[in-house]
């Protein structure tokens, strides 16, 4: 394959950029060498998504291929410089009033994901895409006198669904001429949770005493030297996962759990 096929799309755009403020160049939704060259030569993608199951599951077919493709281009020599990645809802009808019962999310691993918020630093986000990531965290915990850092990096694709918020029913409610909002965030407190049970607690205690090496810095590594045996047989419980042996596979479990609906609410997390 030609890395060089995308290089006349950039030589022509770079020929005319002064004047223009936009460039936009209209591909077909296939991988053909007009979609590959302006992929080339673009700078932002801005993907257009009907909003029916059969095209946003045909979409995502198709950038998944689009993924694979073009990281052989680029082994091949080709330089990809996005500034960002953005979906646009084609084609959209009022939403029926009424409650929706199917609200849910995916989390993947990255490959060729943008920054969706500005405390996204670039040098983390190339390193989520470099490694497959799904979650990164860092930060700094402390238990009484005792503090400690850590900086923990996971893989894993979970499908949330069956969204239900605190005290209402499953889904979100939209009323005849209003607007509702769905939110979904990330708790990281989840990863100190002593239990994949409902009655989970926090604990850093145990955690902070992994770090064997008293660098002040708490490694998966040191997790993993943790067997769950050793400890209270009262906590750190994995909810019958007979898999999950020692620390870091707990905090690898609670890991797949963060995401929550509508503040306190919760989803069902089906890793895939």
């Amino acid at each position: 394959m030609n890395a060089n096929r995308g290089l006349g799309i950039s030589q022509v755009i770079e020929d005319v950029a002064d004047n223009y403020d936009v460039v936009i160049i209209d591909c077909p939704p296939q991988l053909g060498y007009l979609t590959l060259s302006a992929l080339t030569a673009a700078t932002s993608i801005l993907v257009t998504v009907h909003p029916q199951m059969l095209d946003v599951m045909s979409m995502n077919q198709f950038l998944a291929m689009t993924s694979n493709l073009l990281r052989e281009i680029e082994n091949a020599g080709a330089k990809f410089n996005f500034n960002w990645m953005r979906y646009l809802i084609t084609r959209f009808e009022e939403v029926e009033a009424k409650r929706w019962d199917e609200v849910g999310i995916e989390q993947e691993n990255a490959s060729n994901a943008v920054a969706g918020h500005e405390a996204l630093s670039a040098e983390d986000l190339a390193l989520m895409n470099r490694d497959g990531l799904s979650l990164h965290v860092a930060g700094r915990a402390e238990t009484g006198t005792v503090s400690k850092s850590f900086e923990w990096s996971f893989r894993g694709r979970v499908a949330f669904s069956a969204c239900q918020a605190e005290g209402e029913n499953l889904g979100v409610l939209v009323l005849a001429g209003e607007t509702a909002t769905v939110q979904f965030t990330v708790h990281g407190d989840h990863l100190f949770y002593d239990s994949l049970k409902s009655d989970a607690v926090l604990r850093f205690a145990t955690l902070a005493a992994a770090d064997t090496d008293r660098d002040g810095a708490v490694s998966l590594e040191e997790l993993e030297a943790v067997d769950l045996t050793t400890l209270p047989a009262d906590r750190y419980e994995t909810a019958g996962d007979g898999s999950i042996t020692h620390l870091r596979g707990l905090v690898q479990a609670q890991a797949l759990t963060l995401v929550h609906f509508q503040g306190e609410g919760h989803c069902r997390a089906a890793p895939r």
